[in-house]
């Protein structure tokens, strides 16, 4: 017996198409993931250079190295700017990364929501499944 025909393929079509929506949206979140732990590690980073840097405005703070090497304090100093700036360069592309991410969720849900007409949401506190009956004033 026929069970439906075109509207049985029609549902099969639409479960495959939800369903790859579904795994790219799983894949886009796990990239997210690990995106949100590479920005995280950044911004650590970024605060230690910056715990260090009044630390490094004090020369005495060199001692002997200074008098051996006179440039070393100017040099680190530098070389903690342009880690600085590393690491701010690096977090800024990893925050690009992220809107691209959402741009991608975005579109995936876009895409989701076309499979069903287009439908909204429920409104709040309706479109559940009903059990029992129908709820009436007390009398």
């Amino acid at each position: 017996r026929r069970r439906g025909g075109a509207a049985v393929r029609m549902g099969d079509h639409i479960t495959q198409k939800f369903r790859a929506l579904f795994v790219k949206a799983n894949d886009t979140l796990g990239i997210w993931t690990a995106t949100q732990s590479r920005a995280s590690a950044l911004v650590v980073s970024a605060a230690m250079v910056i715990e260090r840097l009044p630390e490094l405005a004090d020369d005495q703070r060199f001692g002997p190295l200074k008098e051996r090497f006179p440039t070393l304090p100017q040099a680190t100093r530098e070389a903690q700017a342009v880690a600085l700036d590393r690491v701010m360069t690096n977090l800024r592309e990893e925050i690009e990364y992220f809107d691209e991410l959402v741009k991608e969720l975005d579109r995936l849900q876009r895409n989701a929501a076309s499979l069903f007409g287009g439908m909204d949401p429920p409104p709040p506190g309706g479109g559940g499944l009903r059990r029992g009956g129908a709820p009436r004033a007390a009398g």
